[in-house]
């Protein structure tokens, strides 16, 4: 991660709410799928709305995916947050990481026919 993006978000939400250190990001490792882990480069703990919209404005002035916890859309492997587009004949899905990206794309008409289901009981 960019030192200089991790200096303005820590000036825009204080260093508390900055996750950076292994230990502390090995939480936010995977989501349903144990199996499936992906060690973020970065955690951002917003404490009120100010918050969420001066990370909102960085990630959107820098180019950088942003994803609330429990925001859309969500990651067609896990059923966690989805940050990563995928396509799949001319139809875009999304995963959380890349451990989801390589399932995916090893059968994905298996998590399509999962995904489809899982939309239709709701």
């Amino acid at each position: 991660m960019d030192q200089r993006l991790v200096d303005e978000f820590r000036r825009a939400v204080g260093p508390e709410a900055v996750l950076t250190e292994p230990v502390q990001l090995v939480t936010y490792e995977c989501d349903a799928l144990p199996h499936l882990r992906s060690v973020p480069e970065l955690v951002l703990l917003p404490r009120s709305a100010a918050d969420v919209q001066a990370i909102v404005r960085i990630c959107n002035k820098e180019g950088v995916p942003f994803v609330a916890g429990d925001g859309k859309p969500e990651c067609i492997v896990s059923g966690g947050a989805g940050t990563i587009a995928v396509t799949f004949q001319g139809q875009t899905y999304y995963v959380c990481c890349s451990g989801c990206r390589a399932e995916f794309n090893e059968t994905p008409e298996k998590y399509i026919k999962e995904f489809q289901a899982k939309k239709n009981k709701k």
